[in-house]
């Protein structure tokens, strides 16, 4: 309730909220790990997360081939940097890719297993909005100068991304009753 009320503007809470563990991973603190793990003990998440299972560029789950931003497998090497990963490589290929963009009805996408609320506020979870998932598609170069030479076409995507993310929304406030909505973009 404290945290509701401090997103709502309607007051205080007792200590400043704190929503940062899904960022740091205690096993990047190598020997340190324990502590750290104690050190999120003290100060616990003031968040409930849902992580959702959106689409990946190239890997489609088991139950669902379609369910992928790309229609085709990974065609670079496993070294390859992720920003230099550019999966649609000609905008004349855009028409195509929108018809096979993946259903955001897929029974997947909101775990089955996810818990009943324990009182925090409770958000849905996903990384990529608009931008990352823009040079995610294209690769980091591309990418910046898409704004610039195909700003149409760019436009066309983020349209497609959006219808998609809107139904990931209306979803998850039907059959989670999120309270809000956690993502990144660079």
């Amino acid at each position: 309730e404290e945290m509701i009320r401090v997103i709502e503007g309607r007051g205080a809470a007792r200590r400043i909220p704190i929503a940062v563990q899904q960022w740091i991973a205690p096993e990047i603190f190598g020997e340190r790990a324990k502590a750290y793990r104690e050190l999120l003990n003290d100060y616990p998440c003031d968040i409930d997360r849902v992580y959702f299972r959106f689409p990946d560029v190239f890997d489609a789950p088991a139950d669902d081939a379609t369910y992928r931003w790309m229609n085709m497998n990974n065609p670079f090497p496993p070294a390859t940097p992720l920003d230099a990963v550019f999966a649609l490589d000609d905008w004349d290929r855009l028409p195509e890719i929108l018809a096979e963009f993946p259903n955001p009805s897929y029974p997947g996408l909101i775990p089955k297993d996810t818990p009943a609320t324990d009182g925090r506020y409770r958000v849905g979870l996903w990384w990529y909005w608009l931008f990352e998932r823009h040079w995610s598609l294209r690769g980091m170069e591309n990418a910046l100068c898409d704004y610039y030479e195909y700003p149409e076409e760019v436009h066309r995507l983020f349209r497609a991304l959006t219808d998609f993310y809107k139904a990931v929304l209306t979803r998850a406030k039907n059959e989670l009753h999120l309270d809000g909505i956690w993502t990144s973009d660079d």
